[in-house]
């Protein structure tokens, strides 16, 4: 049986929730994921990949990117850079652009750049760092597996800017 005191029934809509004036709830949310572009180049193979006790050693750069789309959706992008050397010899190159598309909406402006240059590139990080791995052992090298970035330091030193960009050793 119905109560006197129930709330009036509004009516339901697929639109999703409309904006509020003023503290509309953080919302972010990953829509896809894609490789936009790779690169594996072996400038000694075969050599390189017959010398199967030899494990290169390299550096990582980072670079991460934004930008709108229109309707609350923005593309991230994490350029990764990656030189491997043995005995002061390019080994291998790695370049990939990994890039998703995320609805985030909700956040005041300062916080709106932290959430699409920290917590995007969080989400992605993985997705990103098992294509190198996976790309490095088809090769012919040892798998490369790249340690965690701190996305939140990255983005602090790369402070209001369009991109951050990070050094790292592999």
């Amino acid at each position: 049986m119905p109560s006197d005191t129930a709330p009036p029934a509004t009516p339901h809509s697929d639109a999703g929730p409309e904006p509020q004036e003023s503290g509309e709830k953080p919302f972010l949310s990953m829509v896809a994921q894609y490789v936009k572009d790779l690169s594996f180049e072996s400038p000694r193979a075969p050599t390189s990949v017959l010398n199967k006790g030899i494990e290169p050693h390299g550096d990582v750069s980072i670079r991460v990117t934004s930008q709108a789309l229109g309707n609350d959706s923005y593309e991230v992008q994490l350029e990764f850079n990656i030189a491997a050397t043995d005995a002061d010899e390019v080994a291998f190159l790695v370049e990939l652009v990994y890039a998703g598309v995320f609805t985030v909406r909700g956040f005041e402006d300062g916080l709106m750049e932290m959430a699409l240059m920290v917590e995007c590139p969080r989400i992605l990080f993985p997705f990103a760092r098992h294509v190198i791995y996976d790309t490095v052992r088809d090769g012919g090298f040892p798998p490369l597996m790249i340690s965690p970035i701190d996305f939140h330091q990255l983005y602090q030193q790369g402070m209001h800017g369009d991109a951050a960009t990070q050094d790292a050793d592999a």
